[in-house]
């Protein structure tokens, strides 16, 4: 199901398509990448053009079958501020 982001709210799971444009600090819990990597790119934030690399968090990074309705684990992560070099997550 499609939900617009302005409906997104704290603590949601949220599936993302490569070269989406997400309005939001996100937790990463799961990548297509084997190794659990992503690149994203943060022009609209902080201007900067070139392709950060970020990884999952651990814990789901060494699942192989994933399987969102089996969902069992706490995640605890930064409220919502202004600082945009700063977002910590686990």
């Amino acid at each position: 199901m499609k939900t617009p982001w302005h409906a997104v709210r704290v603590g949601d799971l949220v599936h993302l398509s490569c070269n989406e444009v997400i309005p939001a600090d996100i937790l990463l819990l799961r990548s297509s990448d084997s190794s659990g990597l992503c690149h994203i790119e943060t022009s609209n934030v902080d201007g900067e053009n070139n392709l950060k690399q970020r990884f999952c968090v651990q814990v789901n990074k060494k699942q192989r079958k994933y399987n969102l309705t089996e969902f069992r684990e706490t995640v605890i992560c930064d409220l919502p501020n202004v600082d945009i070099y700063r977002f910590n997550g686990f």
